[in-house]
């Protein structure tokens, strides 16, 4: 345990010098993030495409699930995914190992500039390098590798009221007893909550 406080005090005093001397390098949450900002859910930039994630943990025996939605800056469906995951310790885990599957599914389907936003603001912050958690150091590297391979990403948070479509794939029965469904066609179980996306914008 000793060995361990040790750790996080240096950590966090290499990070405070860090900021001291290269301010640039750690930002802090963009004005996107601020749930005050916006109530409704926004499309990306012209040229973006966005991807809202979400994860489904039950317990430590189970399988964790995963669900997510692209939609473009015209707020265009581009389809949506679930899948089954591995047995995880928490729901930070869920979290992150969501974004990787939706990361790699985007990656395979040729896009290049998309903003991640899930509801989870630690997993946020632990990415974009404003927190720090050690045990969740392995999943943030695997993120970062898989950033790596686009053009341009952005992870960004969003109120859980405005994640529904990827709340509700990631809790949802996949279909066919499968473990991973690519829905081309919008599913019937958000179809309500996409349309209440598309008109609340303005």
């Amino acid at each position: 345990m000793m060995s361990l406080k040790f750790a996080r005090d240096d950590a966090k005093e290499w990070m405070e010098m860090k900021v001291a001397h290269n301010p640039g390098d750690i930002q802090p949450q963009q004005p996107e993030t601020n749930p005050a900002r916006y109530q409704n859910w926004q499309p990306p930039a012209i040229g973006w495409l966005k991807c809202n994630y979400d994860g489904s943990f039950v317990s430590s025996n189970l399988p964790a699930k995963s669900g997510w939605i692209i939609r473009d800056h015209n707020r265009v469906y581009m389809g949506s995914g679930q899948a089954m995951g591995g047995v995880l310790n928490d729901a930070m885990e869920c979290e992150l190992q969501s974004l990787i599957i939706a990361m790699q599914h985007c990656w395979t389907r040729g896009y290049q500039r998309v903003c991640f936003e899930g509801d989870n603001q630690e997993v946020v912050k632990l990415i974009n390098g404003t927190k720090i958690n050690f045990g969740s150091y392995n999943w943030i590297r695997e993120v970062k590798r898989w950033k790596m391979k686009f053009d341009a990403v952005e992870f960004k948070w969003i109120n859980r009221s405005c994640n529904k479509p990827a709340d509700i794939l990631a809790k949802k029965e996949i279909p066919n007893n499968s473990s991973f469904f690519f829905h081309s066609l919008i599913p019937r179980v958000i179809s309500d909550v996409l349309q209440c996306d598309y008109y609340s914008y303005h």
